[in-house]
C-alpha cells in the first residue's frame, strides 16, 4: 500500500467521521455509524500494511543489534510473530466493520 493511497483512504475516513456525526444529529436513531464503519473497512488495508511494515524493521533492526544476543532476539521475534497474529486479527476486524457497513446503508 502506498503513501498516495494510505493518505487518501486517512482523507475518506475524516470526512466519513464528519458525515456521522452530522448525520447523527438528524437521524439520532442511526448513530450515523454506517460511514463509520466504511472508513474502518476503507482503512483496514492501509492500517494493516504500515503496522506490518513497522513490525518487520523492527524485526530487522533488532535482528541486526542483537546478533550476539540469539536467546534475547529469539525471544523478540515470537513476540513479533504475536503481535502480526494482532495487526492481521486488527485488519479482519476492520474490514468486517466495512462490510457490515456497507450492510446496514
Amino acid at each position: 500500500m502506498d503513501l498516495q493511497h494510505a493518505a487518501e483512504a486517512l482523507r475518506r475516513a475524516a470526512e466519513a467521521s464528519r458525515e456521522a456525526g452530522e448525520r447523527s444529529k438528524s437521524e439520532p436513531e442511526h448513530g450515523g455509524l454506517e460511514p463509520l464503519h466504511a472508513a474502518a473497512g476503507e482503512l483496514a488495508d492501509p492500517v494493516g500494511a504500515a503496522l506490518g511494515e513497522l513490525l518487520s524493521r523492527t524485526e530487522r533492526t533488532l535482528g541486526e543489534e542483537l546478533h550476539d544476543d540469539p536467546e534475547t532476539a529469539a525471544n523478540l521475534s515470537c513476540r513479533l510473530e504475536a503481535a502480526r497474529e494482532r495487526v492481521d486479527e486488527l485488519t479482519e476486524w476492520m474490514r468486517q466493520a466495512g462490510r457490515s457497513g456497507r450492510a446496514e446503508s
